[in-house]
């Protein structure tokens, strides 16, 4: 039985991971969900269908966070970091992801 967020009105959201080389199992350009998902809800479609499974944490016992040290933002706007243990959005952070939203994962540039 689909879930709740499984029915009704699609919206499409476009992603890009920077730098994708050996993270992704193939190209990302835009994922489809059920209209009223969350930024959780994207970032498990990407870590279930796109993300190359291969790296294990310290202990081996589960998957590392491939992300650990990427911001992501929406629509230009840095809206969480990700470290050890997932994704940690900021307080003032606006989670809902609507239609045509640009979702953007990505290593921060350093500076010199």
């Amino acid at each position: 039985m689909p879930s709740y967020k499984d029915v009704g009105e699609k919206i499409a959201v476009n992603v890009k991971i920077i730098p994708s080389r050996d993270i992704l199992k193939e190209k990302l350009d835009k994922i489809t969900l059920s209209r009223g998902s969350t930024i959780e809800d994207l970032l498990e479609i990407i870590y279930r269908d796109y993300v190359k499974h291969d790296k294990r944490d310290s202990s081996g016992s589960r998957y590392a966070n491939i992300f650990r040290g990427y911001v992501l933002m929406k629509n230009s706007i840095t809206i969480g970091v990700f470290d050890k243990d997932g994704f940690k959005p900021f307080e003032e952070a606006d989670l809902q992801i609507e239609d045509g939203d640009e979702i953007t994962i990505m290593f921060p540039p350093s500076g010199g």
